[in-house]
């Protein structure tokens, strides 16, 4: 292996298998596991925003779901909905 090439690494963040560095030379290295990315600082930038989004839209999507889920069955016979607040009757 040519040592003269190794950079110092500085830990960023981190957590469980997921972990972000920077070497002294300006890239970034981001392991998720077994894989291993090397990135530019702008690359990191974008990939973060790509992420960021579809976090948000994975976490509305979950929320539709959940609200669908929250009918219930309230004693008296009434349906009750997360908005209705129970105006209708059950048969």
């Amino acid at each position: 292996m040519n040592n003269e090439h190794q950079c110092t690494r500085i830990f960023l963040a981190g957590v469980g298998h997921c972990m972000v560095e920077q070497c002294a030379c300006g890239t970034i290295h981001m392991r998720l596991g077994d894989i291993s990315l090397r990135l530019t600082p702008e690359s990191l930038e974008t990939m973060t925003t790509v992420l960021v989004d579809a976090s948000l839209k994975v976490r509305e999507q979950r929320q539709e779901k959940a609200k669908v889920h929250r009918l219930q069955v309230m004693p008296g016979g009434l349906a009750q909905g997360p908005n209705d607040g129970g105006s209708r009757q059950t048969h």
